[in-house]
Parts: structure tokens; sequence; C-alpha cells
């Protein structure tokens, strides 16, 4: 072990070094007051060495793959014709600059509450905000533009680092975890659920959709959901992967959240309570990016915040009862499948009950039910639901 951790080691101090050059490298594509500040800590993380772990858990991750992704872009505007074979190493060019800073410096963290803060940073900080870089053009290749528009890549590199992490700081992972005591009980809730997953799903973008209360329960008009003709993407593979990154990344992210808060309010009084709701909220919190990286209006980036509050509590108790990772991917991806697929005729008809603040109401009703669900299926097997938790944190 202790060899392992001084290879990371001599690999992390090597990247350290070949990113100062690789800065230079691309020097005229940036901010010179951004260069000189990228240097100084590039600089000072070599020369502090052992001191310097949490400068390099907060900067090191963002300044590897941004460089990384300004490189790559740099090289391919000088030569297109390597646009294609560049973007198949961008996702293990991604892995091979990220496992040694997590195995080195977030896996050394031992604290659990700066275990969560380390985690919101690595993945919703470094991993979603750094910026995708255009490297494929949608003429050169439509689907590897695709899949950088949408990126799924990160989604993956989320995964795996998530997981690393897990394994390096002695936490369960399980993907899919083997319940004990499934009767009729368990899997008659876990039809419920389902049930209410299909409906809600259908419930809540047609109640964007209505233009009386006639339309919300009754009515729907599905010609307005066509991923061919999403008023939102070009096609329905973006779509998809589009649909499928979210999906992936923030479900991966929702079962580190849990288990960590769940360790911290370890014999706490209301532990599972308190672990669903405040996981629910950085999720929630997580759409407030949409506010700088979309185009998307004030008063809709608040009703998804809204939304996904009580959304992050269902899913999250969800996952607590099922204990299967996979099974919140899929619902997760099916939900905002139905979101993007809405045409351009949807979205100009959204005016629920074709009032100003329509948004309000419809987000207001949408937490409620959520809420309302989540509670009920939180009370209705809680013995599943303390089994489970006893084997995720032990």
């Amino acid at each position: 072990m202790l060899m392992k951790q001084s290879i990371y080691s001599k690999v992390l101090t090597t990247q350290v070094a070949l990113n100062i050059v690789l800065m230079l490298f691309i020097f005229n594509q940036m901010n010179i007051f951004f260069f000189v500040f990228q240097e100084i800590l590039l600089i000072l993380s070599l020369l502090l060495k052992k001191k310097n772990i949490f400068l390099s858990i907060v900067f090191l991750p963002f300044i590897f793959m941004y460089s990384y992704g300004l490189a790559l872009y740099t090289v391919v505007q000088k030569n297109s014709r390597l646009a294609v074979p560049i973007y198949i190493v961008y996702f293990i060019g991604m892995l091979l600059i990220l496992i040694p800073i997590v195995k080195e410096k977030f896996g050394k963290i031992k604290q659990e509450l700066l275990r969560l803060i380390a985690l919101i940073w690595l993945v919703v900080v470094t991993l979603h905000t750094v910026g995708i870089f255009r490297i494929v053009t949608k003429k050169e290749n439509e689907l590897l533009y695709a899949i950088n528009a949408s990126g799924i890549v990160y989604s993956f590199v989320t995964f795996i680092c998530v997981y690393i992490l897990f394994k390096i700081w002695g936490y369960n992972f399980y993907f899919n975890l083997h319940v004990k005591n499934m009767g009729i009980r368990y899997y008659s809730i876990f039809i419920l659920a389902l049930l209410f997953v299909i409906w809600y799903s259908f419930f809540s973008v047609f109640l964007g959709l209505a233009q009386s209360s006639d339309e919300i329960f009754n009515n729907w008009n599905f010609s307005l959901i066509n991923p061919r003709y999403s008023a939102t993407y070009q096609s329905s593979i973006e779509v998809i992967l589009n649909a499928l990154e979210p999906a992936i990344s923030e479900e991966i992210v929702r079962y580190g959240y849990i288990i960590i808060l769940l360790t911290i309010l370890k014999n706490r009084k209301y532990q599972l309570q308190w672990s669903i709701f405040i996981s629910a909220v950085f999720f929630a919190l997580s759409h407030i990016s949409n506010f700088f990286n979309t185009d998307q209006a004030f008063d809709n980036v608040i009703s998804q915040i809204i939304v996904a509050l009580g959304l992050g509590c269902f899913l999250g108790v969800l996952l607590l009862y099922t204990g299967k990772i996979w099974i919140n991917i899929l619902i997760h991806f099916c939900f905002d499948f139905l979101v993007f697929s809405i045409t351009d005729v949807g979205y100009l008809t959204v005016s629920v009950f074709r009032q100003n603040n329509g948004w309000i109401l419809k987000s207001g009703i949408q937490l409620c039910i959520l809420l309302v669900v989540s509670y009920l299926l939180m009370s209705l097997n809680k013995n599943i639901l303390k089994n489970n938790i006893e084997k995720l944190v032990g």
C-alpha cells in the first residue's frame, strides 16, 4: 500500500511539472491574469509538497482538467484532421489526470464532513463547471459531437472517481445491493412506487403544457412529445445522451452524498430524514448552474430548483429502499428524456392556466406531491430501510 501511494505521489508531482509546461504551450489561449494565477498555484504545489493537501484538492483538479481540455482544443484548431482520434482518447486522458490526485490527495481526507465537501467540489465544481471544449464539430462527426456536447464522458469519469474514493475512504459501494427479507409487502410498495413514477413523469410534463385545469389530469396531447423534433436538441441521439448524462452522474453523486450523510448522522435522531433532505438540497442547488451555462429564463430555473428538491427526496428514499443505483439511473433518464423531448409547439403553448406566475403554481404542486409520496414511501416499510442502511454504513 505504501509503495502504491509513493508511486501516485511521484506521478502527481510529475503531472504538476508537466502542467506548468503545458500552460506555456496554451498561453495565447488564456487570460494573462488567469495564466499567472494558475502558474503560481502549480509552482506552490511543487514547493509545499506534503503541506499542500487542501491547496491541491481545491485547485489542482480544476487546473488539470481545464488545461487538458484547452490543450486538446488548441491542437484540433491547428489540425482539424486530428479531431476524431483526439476525442477517442479524451476519456482515458481525463482518468489518467484525475486518478493520481484522487488517490493521493482526496484519499487522505479523514473527516466525514470534509469528505462531503471534497466530493461536492470534485464532481460538481471540477467535473461539471470546467467547461466542455468543442473538440469535434458536428460536420466532422455527428455522433462524437453529440457525445462531446452532452458531457456524457464526464458522467462516466464521475462514476469511476466516486467509486475509487469510496473504496479508499472505506465506504461500501453497492450498485445493486441485495435486499434481505423481501416479501409481498416489499414488492407491492416497489410496484406502487414505479407506477407513481410513470404517472408523475407524464403528469409533470403535461402540467407545464396545460392550458386549462381540464388538461392537468386528462386530455394529454402526446404529439407534443417527440425526441426527433425536440425544442432543446437537434436529434434523438442528443436527447438520449443529454438525458443519460445527468441520470448517471447525479445518481452516483446522490449515492455518495447519502452514504456520507448517513455516516455523519449515525446514531442520531432522524438520521434517515436529515440525510435524505440534505442530499436533496444539494441536488436542488446544483441546478443553479443553469443560470450561467444555459439561456433558460429565471423563473424556469427557479422552478427546476424547487421541483428538484422534491424529486431529490423521492429518489433518495427510493435509492435506500431498493439499494439499487441502476433503478434510480433508469428513472432519472426516463424523466429527463420526456422533458427534453417536448417539441417547439409544446414550448410555444406553455402557460399553466394562462397566468404569468403559472410556474409558481406548477412547481408548488409538484413539490407537494413529491414530498407526500416520499414521506409515504419512507413510512410504509421502515424495516427494509433500516436493514439497508445498516448494510450500507454498518
